[in-house]
């Protein structure tokens, strides 16, 4: 369950990341339908977002039962949380960075949504304010 609900938090959040980029939000669906229908389908124009969600969600649920095995071997909920984290780390960099831009050549770059997969998209304005904004408020709160 936990893999699924990443999943679309990961989904919902490159959705957004198209749209804002002045995409299609449901580009990145469309993207990852290209990994059953094969690029071809993206070219056409015919790749099916509805395949693309099913696609991310069968990932997710897969990626989340692999992390659900190492579960019981760690013994606090920090370890579980830090190791989830990393684990999500390492699915990104190697699906992103290493597989997909190899294997499918919707994934090279070319689309708002994947720039948006890139470390260089954690440059976008929402994500910098968000940042600015953290470090301004700590140094308003004297003593945190």
């Amino acid at each position: 369950m936990g893999g699924v609900l990443a999943g679309v938090v990961f989904a919902g959040v490159t959705m957004w990341f198209a749209h804002s980029t002045g995409g299609k939000a449901d580009m990145p669906l469309a993207m990852m339908a290209t990994i059953v229908q094969g690029d071809a389908a993206m070219a056409a124009g015919t790749a099916n977002p509805t395949v693309g969600v099913l696609v991310h969600l069968a990932l997710s649920a897969l990626f989340g039962a692999v992390l659900a095995l190492a579960v019981p071997r760690l013994r606090t909920s920090g370890t579980v949380a830090v190791a989830g984290t990393a684990y999500g780390l390492l699915l990104y960099v190697v699906n992103f960075l290493v597989l997909t831009p190899r294997l499918f050549t919707t994934f090279k770059g070319g689309q708002p949504a994947v720039r948006g997969l890139r470390p260089h998209g954690l440059r976008h304005p929402a994500v910098v304010r968000l940042l600015r904004f953290r470090r301004s408020a700590g140094r308003a709160c004297p003593g945190h």
